[in-house]
């Protein structure tokens, strides 16, 4: 888990205690602090150190002594797993307390799979009061075939081999796509990627959450991938061109209207 120096404190706490729920918990943690938290901040960690310490739940803290991004803050945390399999974990989302038992139950019976991943359910304030869903393609072929229009996977779900992350180049800076890049990598590399049919995470969103996703400075972020993948043979120029005209374009719409757009394509 990355942690922004800026975290709600509230949120980060109940993301910290699904993790501690979860039917099968972790013989480790990684939590990267990303840039120097706040006292009340620390408070939450310092507490849920305690809890690790209770459940004998190794917990490494990386810190950033400034503010790096989730990508490098990502790539370098993986530095500091030890097991084979990393599970990856928002900081301010409510994980199902069967997550990691159903991911594991999976894996075990299809270890061909190098990131297994699950769907999403949306909330603002209460996780009962469902705002929005993320439904994502199941098996390798149908991902492959999404992944050149859309980012196949729901980040905050995955599980994943560390050495497959590794063999394609660990997450790499690319603000807004650390994640959908690092897939697509992985895909062109050869790994297998699978989505499970249960939801295995409650996303927080917020008022700012499309409106972060517009604007010319997204734009740019949007444009800068495409060009990345094209240049890398990842895709073709048709795809390039078909995703610049698509993709790029609902950037500078409005945020009520990318909002609406958003919940018909999902």
């Amino acid at each position: 888990m990355s942690v922004y120096c800026k975290e709600n404190e509230s949120l980060l706490k109940k993301s910290f205690l699904s993790i501690l729920n979860q039917t099968i918990i972790p013989n480790e943690f990684v939590c990267v602090m990303d840039g120097p938290p706040g006292k009340n901040l620390l408070n939450v960690i310092h507490e849920f150190k305690l809890e690790c310490n209770k459940l004998n739940i190794n917990l490494k803290i990386v810190k950033n002594e400034k503010n790096l991004g989730l990508g490098m803050s990502l790539a370098k945390g993986i530095q500091f797993c030890s097991n084979a399999l990393i599970a990856r974990f928002d900081s301010d989302d409510i994980n199902d307390s069967k997550r990691m038992e159903m991911t594991l139950k999976f894996l075990e019976q299809n270890p061909e799979v190098d990131v297994l991943g699950g769907q999403i359910l949306e909330f603002v304030n209460d996780i009962d009061e469902v705002t929005g869903k993320r439904f994502v393609p199941s098996n390798n072929n149908e991902i492959i075939t999404a992944s050149r229009i859309r980012n196949p996977m729901n980040h905050m779900t995955v599980t994943f081999k560390k050495k497959s992350v590794l063999d394609a180049g660990n997450y790499i800076d690319m603000p807004a796509f650390e994640d959908y890049y690092l897939w697509m990598r992985m895909l062109n590399n050869g790994a297998i990627l699978h989505n499970l049919p249960e939801v295995l995470v409650r996303a927080h969103t917020d008022a700012n959450t499309y409106s972060r996703r517009t604007g010319l400075k997204y734009f740019q972020k949007e444009l800068h991938f495409q060009k990345k993948i094209y240049k890398d043979g990842i895709i073709n120029k048709a795809t390039f061109l078909r995703n610049v005209c698509t993709r790029c374009t609902v950037r500078i719409l409005p945020p009520k209207l990318l909002k609406f757009i958003y919940k018909i394509i999902r």
